[in-house]
């Protein structure tokens, strides 16, 4: 019994159960209440491709921030992502200093019959507050 159930495990599935188990707590009163981190209200340009290296030469889908924290973000899309698919989101380097990243689609609903509102959670923390030194500095 022990093999099958190692087995099982193998393939990734208790990984699995636990993402869908995550998105389906993703309700806007779960989240806001779960929210580890603070988010900073800010509009930063960012290119999302799909997370398999095998796609990432699709094409990206241009998108703005409408808020980001240190675990994830809020983006402002012209079409809808599939929650629970893993993304490469590429930050614009001039007003954000963290690189790519790695991210998860936990919730995409509709705004308008041409924007989408898509809130992501990073695979690592990342340190907000230093990639937007500068941009705080200049409005201090």
């Amino acid at each position: 019994m022990f093999a099958k159930e190692q087995e099982w495990d193998f393939f990734g599935h208790s990984e699995l159960i636990s993402a869908l188990s995550e998105l389906e707590q993703s309700s806007q009163e779960n989240v806001t209440r779960l929210r580890a981190h603070e988010r900073l209200q800010i509009r930063v340009p960012v290119k999302v491709q799909p997370g398999n290296s095998s796609e990432r030469g699709r094409a990206a889908i241009e998108c703005v921030t409408a808020d980001i924290s240190n675990g994830g973000c809020m983006l402002l899309a012209p079409r809808p992502l599939m929650p629970g698919d893993v993304y490469w989101l590429t930050f614009d380097a001039a007003r954000l200093n963290v690189g790519s990243l790695f991210a998860r689609c936990m919730r995409c609903r509709l705004i308008s019959e041409e924007a989408f509102e898509i809130g992501f959670r990073f695979f690592l923390p990342v340190e907000i507050a230093t990639a937007l030194r500068e941009e705080i500095e200049l409005k201090a």
